[in-house]
C-alpha cells in the first residue's frame, strides 16, 4: 500500500491519442480526465492521478495513481472519445498476495 500502479490501456491499433479525450473512472467517481492537452484530476484523486501525456502519441492511455490503498480497488473505465467515436473498457484492479506477471494489457480495437 501506499506505491504507485498503472492501470493498464492502450490503443489499437497504436494511433495517436493527443487529440482525444480520454476519461477514467471508477464507479460513478470522475478520477482523471485528459481533455485539450490538460489533465484534470477527479476531486477524490488530487494529486494522486495523472497520465503520461509523453505517451498518448503511442496510443498509452494507462492511468497512473499514487499512494495506492484498499479504497482503490475495483473496476476503472476508461473512456477514449474521438469525434464522434466513444469506446469505453473496463479494467478492475485488485489486490493479489503473490506477484503475477501480466503479458498483456487492455486494448481498444478502431
Amino acid at each position: 500500500m501506499g506505491s504507485k500502479i498503472i492501470v493498464p490501456c492502450h490503443l489499437t491499433p497504436e494511433i495517436c491519442a493527443i487529440a482525444m479525450q480520454i476519461k477514467w473512472f471508477k464507479e460513478t467517481d470522475s478520477v482523471c480526465i485528459y481533455k485539450n492537452g490538460h489533465v484534470t484530476e477527479g476531486r477524490n484523486y488530487k494529486d494522486r492521478a495523472s497520465l503520461a501525456t509523453h505517451i498518448l502519441e503511442r496510443g498509452n492511455v494507462s492511468l497512473h495513481l499514487n499512494n495506492f490503498s484498499v479504497s482503490d480497488v475495483g473496476d476503472y473505465y476508461c473512456q477514449v472519445i474521438s469525434g464522434d467515436r466513444t469506446q469505453q473498457i473496463t479494467v478492475g484492479v485488485r489486490i493479489k498476495s503473490e506477484v503475477q506477471h501480466v503479458s498483456q494489457s487492455p486494448t481498444f480495437q478502431g
